[in-house]
């Protein structure tokens, strides 16, 4: 599908009210944090007696659903729009790595096989301009890590907590994880050169921000030196909301709800920092 180039994507600054969607919870009702640690250390997937072949065709069937829906034909013209593969380009250059965090259990869940379908699709789309994929959750089982390598994908062996310190070009896929994982990813390459060369799929910072707002109020938030770093990077991160899923009442009602859940309030997060940018967290 051809982008219209009279098209024009949102630049996030605050959401629209969207009537007749499902509720929604993305952030969580206490946004306290505590550190995480520092080194990544060695992981291996539970034992599961599903078969990974099973797995794979769930996969396969929630891939097929995507493939077909509107949202993903919105998806795509955004994707292919300058408006996005500009900030694409200028953050990743012409090659850069994938890498998937947080997709929680494929094997129990539709919303996890909708968003690593979503993987599947970017890797596709993207072709390749994509160096690698890697892919993580603790929740992850035996089976799953056999499909996911299957797709493509190569499931890390150490748990990261995010704290990746990007030195080449890297694009994190990072649906509806905690607030900790993304503030963990700012945190390991704070002041470095490694915001320059990432970008992030993941949950909006303009939403983290205006929950924090609307909660802190009654002191129901606080968000200490970890939290606040998603707070910070406001600053200086181009935020596109990813379009298209809006619970759209021309979808068939279980696809229009079950995109809504599993990419609900993401956006695309480009991080543009001038050579003098002040860094001190406030």
């Amino acid at each position: 599908m051809s982008p219209n180039p009279n098209d024009t994507w949102t630049i996030v600054s605050h959401r629209k009210n969207r009537k007749n969607q499902p509720k929604r919870a993305p952030y969580p009702q206490t946004l306290t944090l505590t550190l995480a640690p520092q080194t990544p250390t060695p992981w291996s997937p539970s034992h599961s007696q599903y078969d990974p072949h099973k797995i794979h065709q769930k996969i396969q069937s929630s891939l097929q659903r995507l493939r077909s829906s509107k949202f993903h034909h919105q998806f795509l013209s955004q994707l292919r729009s300058p408006q996005l593969q500009s900030p694409l380009a200028a953050a990743l250059g012409p090659r850069f790595h994938l890498v998937v965090y947080g997709i929680g259990s494929v094997e129990s869940f539709e919303t996890p096989r909708l968003q690593i379908s979503l993987a599947v699709l970017l890797l596709r789309e993207l072709g390749d301009r994509i160096l690698s994929v890697q892919v993580f959750d603790p929740v992850l089982s035996s089976a799953e890590c056999d499909t996911m390598e299957e797709l493509g994908f190569s499931v890390m062996r150490a748990d990261e907590r995010g704290r990746r310190e990007v030195k080449v070009a890297t694009l994190f896929f990072m649906p509806h994880c905690e607030l900790q994982l993304y503030d963990s990813l700012l945190e390991a390459n704070w002041g470095s050169e490694g915001l320059k060369k990432m970008a992030i799929l993941g949950n909006s910072f303009g939403g983290y921000g205006r929950a924090a707002e609307e909660r802190s109020g009654n002191g129901s938030v606080r968000f200490d030196s970890e939290g606040r770093r998603v707070l910070q990077a406001k600053r200086f991160v181009r935020e596109v909301e990813m379009d298209g899923v809006g619970k759209d009442e021309k979808e068939e009602e279980e696809n229009a709800v079950g995109f809504y859940r599993a990419f609900h309030d993401l956006s695309w997060h480009f991080f543009e920092l001038d050579d003098d940018c002040d860094m001190n967290i406030i």
